[in-house]
């Protein structure tokens, strides 16, 4: 698979608690955009695809186990709050 190009958007933030607001609003846009995204779609069912069918509880662990062993935390650069496409994490 090739390496995606990534891109950056700088946009101005508002300071102090307005600022955690404004971070969750952006997550929220991302999570709404990602549910329709292909992409994301397939990466799931391939995540799921061995559990068996209407088991969401069983989906959900294998998902949670994907990203506690897959997905790699990496800090923000200080002082820029950064937020990825779900597909580019992924």
């Amino acid at each position: 698979m090739p390496t995606p190009a990534y891109s950056a958007t700088l946009a101005a933030a508002p300071t102090g608690g307005a600022a955690n607001f404004d971070t969750l609003r952006r997550m929220r846009e991302l999570v709404r955009a990602a549910k329709v995204d292909p992409r994301v779609m397939q990466s799931a069912h391939g995540i799921i695809y061995t559990q068996p069918e209407r088991d969401e509880l069983a989906e959900a662990r294998v998902l949670y186990e994907y990203v506690r062993d897959w997905v790699r935390y990496v800090r923000d650069v200080h002082g820029v709050e950064t937020l990825a496409y779900p597909y580019l994490t992924l």
